[in-house]
């Protein structure tokens, strides 16, 4: 679920208590056709509004109107859910969206059924491509990742070891190891990997390219060699 949901940082979402002004101001902002409805936080959140329903009200709606009565239920899915389970749900719900929640019932992320329909024609084209495009292969042993890509697939691409501490993705990877969001263009050597940052927003890594510190390495099998020789 974490690899096809928008995750809580990048949720565009709007307050329980804003106008039909405010959310027309949001659409024509964020181009969205939906929009999460919260109380308080994130983790309250109260519905989804749509476009759709702003448009049917016509010119009778006042801009000081409430949006409460254009919030429609919101489906919930744990973050644990598989896509297959989760378009079955949406079938059989009718509904187009969930917010995904963590096993606090946090909300972690948001789904829609065009996140799930891409994830499978991805799975389908993928079996016919050489790389996802969340792995870029620009050869001499340099790859770019998408910050939301396994760090399993970056040891195994690299063939090196990764321990991890708490993370699951290259994001989580640096964030753990930098402590920060860093900014792009920066460069980093993280364990005998040199780290390009290509692509970063505000709360997030988005693409780094990630190679072997070829120095780092002649000196360790150096040493390695040295050490077996004694």
């Amino acid at each position: 679920m974490r690899e096809v949901m928008t995750p809580r940082p990048d949720i565009v979402a709007i307050r329980d208590d804003a106008t039909i002004g405010d959310l027309r101001a949001l659409f024509q902002e964020q181009e969205y056709s939906r929009f999460p409805v919260f109380k308080d936080s994130l983790d309250n959140i109260a519905g989804f509004v749509f476009v759709k329903d702003v448009f049917a009200l016509g010119p009778r709606a006042q801009d000081s109107s409430p949006i409460q009565p254009l919030v429609r239920p919101a489906s919930v899915a744990p973050e644990t859910k598989r896509v297959p389970e989760l378009l079955k749900q949406f079938q059989r719900q009718q509904t187009q969206c969930a917010i995904v929640v963590d096993e606090y019932g946090g909300t972690a992320g948001l789904v829609t059924i065009e996140d799930l329909l891409e994830e499978i024609v991805g799975e389908i084209r993928d079996e016919y491509d050489v790389e996802s495009e969340s792995i870029v292969d620009e050869g001499n042993g340099r790859f770019l990742f998408t910050g939301k890509v396994n760090v399993d697939e970056v040891a195994q691409r690299l063939n090196v070891e990764i321990e991890r501490e708490g993370f699951e993705t290259v994001g989580g990877f640096l964030m753990s190891k930098i402590g920060r969001v860093p900014g792009v263009g920066e460069r980093f050597d993280i364990d005998g990997l040199v780290v390009e940052i290509i692509d970063a927003e505000r709360r997030r890594i988005s693409k780094v390219r990630i190679y072997k510190n070829i120095a780092t390495t002649e000196d360790t099998e150096d040493t390695e060699a040295k050490s077996y020789k004694v």
